[in-house]
């Protein structure tokens, strides 16, 4: 369990667990979060409606947009984005 471990950690400190697990070479780093997202992905994301219904969301909204769970980027596509992402497909 979770508690369990948390406690553990109270009691003994992290750098004491570590070392009863026989770790030798260790360093303490900072975690941070890096995503992965980009402009292709949300690209892509748009292809995968479709022309018909991305072009119906196109003139709904005046614009796509494309938000990334993750870092919470915002994407967004016009008529000239569309054309492209679009060009090529021409059974989509």
């Amino acid at each position: 369990k979770f508690s369990d471990i948390s406690a553990q950690i109270a009691d003994m400190g992290a750098e004491n667990i570590i070392k009863s697990l026989g770790a030798e070479n260790w360093e303490e780093r900072e975690a941070r979060f890096l995503c992965r997202c980009s402009r292709k992905k949300a690209a892509d994301a748009v292809l995968a409606l479709g022309r018909a219904d991305a072009y119906a969301l196109l003139e709904e909204r005046g614009k796509i947009e494309v938000r990334c769970d993750d870092c919470n980027t915002n994407y967004t596509f016009g008529r000239e984005d569309l054309a492209e992402i679009f060009r090529g497909k021409e059974a989509l």
